[in-house]
């Protein structure tokens, strides 16, 4: 077990139990100190999914994690690859999220009209939480102005640079509308 690890047991035990950390700790490393385990956690598939451009929530993750966890083949255990997968069935649907979750939404956005190229960049690897919302009421505000064109959000690897095409928004009649692509 990494120290780092023990460490925040050891905060959130005493945290939550008014105990003596130092004391915590040393128990948790006691008990350690003969065994072995990799921990899987929600910031590693928020990680998997900044790595291949899927915008996220924490809960979102958390739930994947949880999949994988049930479905784990205890011979070949959980690797990356195993992480890859499990987001290849997670569907992110920004019709399907309410604005107010927006802001909790891990990913990197860029937004233009789907007749240029090119774009407005919302995050970067090092800001890669709340950038959906400045990206959706931008592509609104650009959906009104130019009703007659669609507006592309793209979600956008952070390692890669590549991107995909996360929704279409247009202006319908002064109405909003939320196409989805995936």
């Amino acid at each position: 077990m990494h120290t780092y690890m023990l460490e925040e047991m050891s905060d959130s035990v005493a945290e939550h139990c008014g105990t003596n950390r130092d004391d915590i700790l040393r128990v948790l490393s006691e008990y350690w100190k003969d065994k072995i385990a990799h921990v899987w956690q929600v910031d590693d598939v928020i990680d998997v999914a900044l790595r291949t451009g899927i915008p996220i929530t924490a809960q979102a993750a958390n739930e994947v994690l949880q999949v994988v966890y049930d479905h784990i083949d205890c011979e070949y255990g959980i690797t990356w690859t195993t992480l890859d997968v499990a987001l290849e069935d997670y569907d992110f649907d920004l019709r399907r999220l309410s604005p107010d979750d927006r802001p909790k939404v891990y990913g990197v956005f860029n937004v233009r009209r789907e007749d240029e190229s090119g774009g407005v960049g919302f995050g970067s690897e090092d800001n890669t939480c709340g950038n959906l919302s400045g990206a959706v009421a931008l592509a609104e505000k650009l959906a009104r102005e130019n009703p007659d064109k669609g507006i592309c959000i793209e979600s956008v690897s952070v390692y890669t640079s590549a991107i995909s095409l996360l929704a279409r928004i247009v202006c319908l009649d002064g109405e909003i509308v939320v196409e989805s692509v995936s």
